[in-house]
């Protein structure tokens, strides 16, 4: 193993490694949260939900920019943009279709930039829609990791 092949393997090492930490956060999280009811209120609920799509967010941040970015500069391909990450993704079936991570990312950033008191319980319930999903990927990025090159956190 090269030098270089020995760094590109510890950064995706790394990089899986704040992702399981960051998966293991959010699904605390939506466990949490699923205690709680609609209309969601409260400063303990509100609380559980900023921590939820916190969680959700960085999840997503790392999940994108950091694991699927590393993974494919260990293959040696150029990243790109999230449109050829995405499709990278499906062709390894990390996810059903290269639409999901868009649909993850987008709502991220929805999450980041549109946070508005009034849609709390339209955010409430799309998070609680998406963070399966999120933990899916993530669960077959890391066997697609395990299973191809024998890599994990």
């Amino acid at each position: 193993m090269s030098f270089d092949e020995k760094s590109l393997k510890t950064n995706l090492q790394a990089a899986l490694y704040d992702l399981g930490e960051a998966s293991k956060w959010l699904n605390h999280s939506y466990e949490i949260c699923n205690a709680f009811k609609q209309p969601i209120s409260g400063t303990q609920a509100i609380d559980a939900f900023e921590a939820f799509t916190s969680r959700y967010s960085r999840a997503v941040d790392i999940l994108i920019h950091q694991v699927l970015r590393n993974l494919a500069l260990y293959e040696r391909i150029d990243p790109g943009t999230l449109i050829d990450i995405s499709n990278r993704a499906e062709k390894e079936y990390l996810v059903e279709n290269a639409d999901v991570l868009k649909q993850l990312k987008d709502f991220r950033n929805t999450l980041i930039h549109e946070y508005a008191a009034e849609r709390l319980n339209f955010l409430y319930v799309r998070v609680h829609e998406l963070a399966p999903i999120l933990l899916t990927v993530i669960t077959n990025t890391f066997a697609h990791c395990a299973n191809k090159y024998a890599i994990s956190a």
